[in-house]
């Protein structure tokens, strides 16, 4: 562990030296695995102020790494960034929380952010296991006025069921996903 914190440190004051974005971008890209490899036991205090920087790559860079903290210690911080002006920022928060709040909480939080943060989260979800909750969030989302997430939604419930180890409860809910009438999208 020692190791892996003297990385973590080490990185984390070659951002504070950079003088360029690319310069911190790139010393935030090494803190990377020293994080993976901690598994939540480093505190993100030192890396947080990154979250506020004028940079959107600092910023995107910032909300990947926080995937890698425990949700209790990183949720408010994701949660601005899940509503940050920049796409490729939220984009990055929301695989963050997804990473490390699961997919029931990535998915209350992008609900209050918008059409394109849910259709991003919907597309995310195909990579996950056909899980309980992975398919109640697909039925919850199935019938959203916005033809993008609803179309996002079938897709993925397509993509699932192609998937060899969905139980035979989440395979029917699945099938009756993707045969739903789209009448209620706004077209």
């Amino acid at each position: 562990m020692r190791r892996v914190q003297a990385a973590f440190a080490a990185a984390l004051l070659d951002a504070r030296k950079g003088r360029t974005d690319a310069e911190v971008c790139s010393a935030l890209g090494r803190l990377d695995l020293p994080l993976e490899r901690a598994r939540g036991r480093l505190e993100p205090g030192k890396l947080l102020g990154y979250r506020r920087s004028l940079s959107s790559d600092i910023r995107r860079a910032t909300a990947g790494l926080l995937g890698h903290f425990p949700y209790r210690k990183v949720s408010s911080e994701l949660a601005d960034l899940v509503a940050d002006e920049d796409v490729a920022v939220r984009n990055a928060a929301i695989e963050a929380l997804l990473r490390t709040a699961g997919a029931k909480r990535a998915a209350n939080f992008v609900a209050l952010v918008g059409d394109d943060a849910i259709a991003y989260l919907i597309g995310l979800l195909e990579f996950e296991r056909a899980e309980e909750a992975v398919v109640d969030i697909l039925e919850n989302f199935a019938g959203h006025p916005a033809e993008r997430v609803s179309a996002n939604t079938r897709g993925v419930a397509t993509a699932l069921l192609a998937d060899g180890e969905v139980t035979a409860r989440s395979k029917q809910r699945l099938s009756d996903i993707v045969s739903a009438p789209a009448e209620h999208v706004k077209r």
